[in-house]
């Protein structure tokens, strides 16, 4: 991410993380979709998070696997060797013989702690409390309305509360690997969305990491499962196709360089894709890399060659490019932060002030 780049609350997409991705993290499963979490968390436009319920899961599922390693390690050290099915047997209830979970406790508490603090500082997500009575209800609704689990259901509807259950008024992608789950809420998601409205909160996208992208639409869909090629292209793909459909209302179209001769210096072009473009608005730049976040300080005067478009732009099929200079009488733009933003496919929107 550029050093000089904003930060806008209303163009961030909030990122939930399901209990699985969190474990494949750590465990170092899926390097692809390593990465594209890794990516995800240095890019200004993504808040990624978890929840306290989906902590908690976490720990447990930490919890039994350190304790298995555990054993390993302290047999292994003693020469002795566990048989696979005393890890069966004994999978709920941490006593396999001379390694009992009390000889063990300190150095799985140790290792579940470091888990938890690779997962915050490595990969940047947060977890959130927000455990609340709210839950409750809408949680229940989902649950005995479809056949989702009253644990998934759990995690949905915790994925859209914040710190001290404030509301998440933006757009949630729920990053999960669990098939039935996804199966079921994408496929009940007009109920699931109108029960979730009743008490004023948005449906979640809920995002396949085999099938990622099918949430915002994009051409290419990627399993995270596999090798992907180019991450930080896909990255960028996928968010792009993200910003377009989950803010399509702000939407102005692309930038590109100006097509006109004696065009002031730092005047940058668009390509409309809105179906009108009012004068006069505050607007934001997002990188097509999805590495910085640029908003101008003065309201844009969008101009048709040399001339002001006035009041209102509509723009044509073999009609749609409009300009704007970037500096103001107070404020000139750097020639580097001028050299980022005329580049063709950048992302233009309504900046929040406008709105």
């Amino acid at each position: 991410m550029e050093k000089w780049s904003a930060q806008l609350e209303k163009f961030t997409i909030n990122f939930f993380v399901d209990t699985n991705i969190l474990v494949y993290l750590v465990d170092g499963k899926y390097p692809s979709l390593t990465a594209f979490i890794k990516a995800l968390s240095e890019t200004p436009v993504v808040e990624l998070y978890a929840s306290e319920y989906v902590l908690s899961e976490f720990i447990g599922v930490r919890k039994q696997e350190d304790y298995f390693q555990a054993v390993i390690d302290k047999s292994r050290q003693e020469g002795k060797k566990i048989n696979v099915s005393e890890f069966i047997k004994h999978n709920k209830t941490y006593e396999i013989k001379d390694y009992d979970y009390d000889t063990l406790k300190d150095v799985v508490k140790q290792k579940v702690e470091e888990d938890i603090d690779r997962v915050t500082h490595e990969f940047g997500i947060d977890f959130l409390h927000n455990n609340n009575s709210e839950l409750l209800n809408p949680m229940k609704e989902v649950c005995l309305s479809t056949k989702i689990s009253k644990e998934d259901s759990l995690v949905l509807v915790s994925s859209l509360y914040g710190e001290k259950a404030k509301i998440i008024t933006e757009p949630v992608i729920l990053l999960t690997n669990d098939g039935e789950f996804s199966k079921f809420a994408n496929k009940s998601k007009d109920y699931i969305g109108s029960v979730l409205a009743e008490v004023g909160l948005l449906n979640p996208g809920v995002e396949h990491v085999n099938t990622i992208g099918r949430v915002a639409n994009c051409k290419k869909i990627n399993n995270l499962t596999q090798e992907v090629e180019d991450i930080n292209k896909c990255v960028a793909d996928y968010l792009t196709a993200c910003m377009k459909e989950l803010f399509k209302e702000y939407y102005i179209g692309n930038t590109m360089k100006v097509n006109f001769k004696n065009a002031p210096a730092h005047t940058l072009g668009i390509d409309v894709k809105a179906p009108e473009l009012k004068n006069g608005l505050f607007i934001a730049i997002v990188s097509k890399d999805m590495d910085y976040i640029f908003c101008p300080r003065a309201q844009a005067d969008f101009h048709k060659g040399p001339d002001s478009i006035g009041e209102m732009f509509i723009p044509q099929k073999d009609d749609s490019h409009v300009s704007f200079l970037c500096d103001t009488d107070e404020v000139v733009v750097s020639d580097e932060i001028f050299n980022k933003l005329n580049d063709d496919g950048n992302l233009v929107f309504i900046h929040p002030d406008s709105i």
